[in-house]
């Protein structure tokens, strides 16, 4: 309350005070952890800031705003907190923001450094501007975060970012996320090349939702269209939140017919990329490369949506791929895996159809063995018994007949299988046949 006052404060205190003409000053001690915050809260109604390792300074409670704690990190270096007055006011760093006014944002950044301030949900300047869609303060924040030094490996200057893309606010959302729910998808374009990478695109916030989630949640329809259109975009689409729902899940729900479409055809392209990579493992007989690929779980970028009765744009499935290249071992390992051995192709063949032709006994009788129709017509009214004639496979044919295989069945050009054998003129099956008419 006076000079002497200040001076026997100053012999106790290490730091002088302010004091203001005919204004009361309370002296306020130095704290340098959290304990003392709460015990000196017990004799003042007041709190103070106090941040890891720094000591407080003296405040004057004329002019003293109403200082609230919210959060401290010491990640990198940086101090990150927030200051709302008992007047219920938003920080000016924040209302600038909202206002739009670079300029004023400018002088506030030039006068404190703004990287230090975060808002009630522990939003950085940044996230903030990101959220609001103001592109010119996001571009300027980054540009006024960037620096240089010079690096002997590289012989030059090389730039670096002070800002932590990998900072999140009290939701679990990171810058990305941010720019994810604001109406421009600039914001989102600048922050994503400046920051982020493919790993980025699947993290997941505390509940759980991934980027490309938040854009359909909050109907950001230009944001949404530049993340799925991203070649990375399939990774996402397998991954679930907290409430066990997808992307497409959470599309269906909103109503959003547009997304819900263009999901769809994500991941119809993704099976079918996934598809031929199986395909191309059956053709070379890499059975351990074809087992690793359909057992990943979904969450493993790469390998979403994988599954063993997939089919081809022509209705083959796995197995009768590795029908028709003759992959015994490969061909057993779908039949083991419950493949569904009677399913058709779009020229109504079946496994069995297929392996009939081929020199393959042991896949006919494993397919038998797991019931599959051996009866079964194909759209032109071929049986398998009929298709294992037409290809002179003596010993199908033989085992077919031994299982049932109906020699009386006609095909549409009205014929039996002993019309087609007489045909080709195969002796040797045409006596089999005369054994089962």
């Amino acid at each position: 309350t006076s000079i002497g006052s200040r001076g026997a404060s100053s012999g106790t205190h290490p730091r002088s005070i302010t004091t203001l003409p005919m204004k009361r000053v309370q002296m306020l001690p130095v704290f340098t952890n959290i304990g003392s915050i709460r015990a000196f809260h017990g004799a003042h109604s007041r709190p103070i800031l106090t941040l890891p390792g720094i000591r407080a300074q003296m405040l004057p409670m004329a002019n003293l705003y109403h200082i609230q704690m919210q959060r401290y990190k010491d990640s990198h270096h940086k101090r990150y907190f927030c200051c709302s007055s008992e007047k219920k006011m938003e920080h000016p760093l924040i209302q600038a923001i909202i206002d739009d006014d670079l300029e004023k944002i400018k002088k506030l950044y030039m006068d404190s450094n703004g990287n230090n301030y975060i808002d009630i949900n522990h939003n950085t300047p940044l996230m903030l501007a990101a959220m609001n869609g103001k592109i010119s303060i996001v571009r300027w924040i980054i540009e006024f975060n960037t620096r240089s030094s010079y690096d002997s490996r590289e012989g030059g200057l090389v730039s670096y970012n002070l800002i932590d893309p990998d900072y999140t606010n009290k939701f679990g959302e990171n810058l990305l996320m941010a720019a994810a729910k604001s109406n421009s998808v600039d914001v989102l374009k600048e922050v994503r090349l400046k920051f982020f990478e493919r790993k980025d695109f699947y993290k997941q916030r505390n509940d759980g939702c991934t980027v490309l989630m938040i854009t359909i949640m909050e109907n950001r329809i230009e944001n949404f269209n530049y993340l799925i259109n991203h070649r990375w975009a399939d990774e996402q689409i397998g991954i679930v939140n907290n409430e066990g729902q997808t992307a497409l899940d959470i599309a269906t729900t909103k109503g959003n017919t547009e997304m819900v479409d263009k999901i769809k055809d994500i991941i119809q392209r993704h099976k079918n990329y996934i598809g031929s990579i199986v395909i191309d493992y059956i053709k070379n007989d890499w059975i351990d490369n074809i087992q690793n690929i359909l057992k990943k779980p979904n969450v493993v970028p790469g390998y979403r949506y994988a599954d063993i009765n997939d089919v081809d744009e022509e209705g083959n499935t796995f197995l009768m791929h590795a029908v028709l290249y003759s992959r015994v071992k490969i061909a057993e390992y779908f039949i083991e895996e419950n493949v569904d051995v009677n399913w058709k192709n779009i020229e109504g063949d079946t496994a069995l159809t297929l392996a009939s032709g081929k020199d393959s006994l042991n896949i006919v009788e494993v397919l038998i063995g797991k019931n599959a129709n051996v009866n079964h017509q194909r759209h032109d009214g071929f049986t398998p018994l009929m298709v294992a004639i037409t290809n002179n496979r003596i010993e199908n044919v033989q085992f077919l007949l031994e299982n049932g295989a109906d020699v009386s069945i006609k095909n549409n050009e009205d014929k039996t299988a002993l019309d087609i054998a007489m045909t080709k003129g195969y002796i040797r099956i045409i006596k089999i046949l005369k054994k089962y008419v």
